[in-house]
């Protein structure tokens, strides 16, 4: 069974995370890794953070 912390399922639950964080309010990508570093995901990276959003967008 995948931890909460399992790369691939991190991925696939990425842009939803990131779009529930958006909802609450407009926040840039440096906001965003801080917010999910806070709900528990500290070892998220920028690296991670950053694709997902450029994918959001197109």
């Amino acid at each position: 069974m995948p931890t909460a912390h399992d790369p691939q399922l991190l991925k696939g639950v990425l842009s939803l995370l990131l779009l529930c964080l958006l909802a609450e309010r407009e926040s840039y990508g440096y906001q965003l890794v801080q917010r999910l570093r806070e709900t528990g995901l500290s070892d998220i990276s920028d690296g991670t953070v950053y694709p997902a959003l450029t994918r959001l967008e197109r």
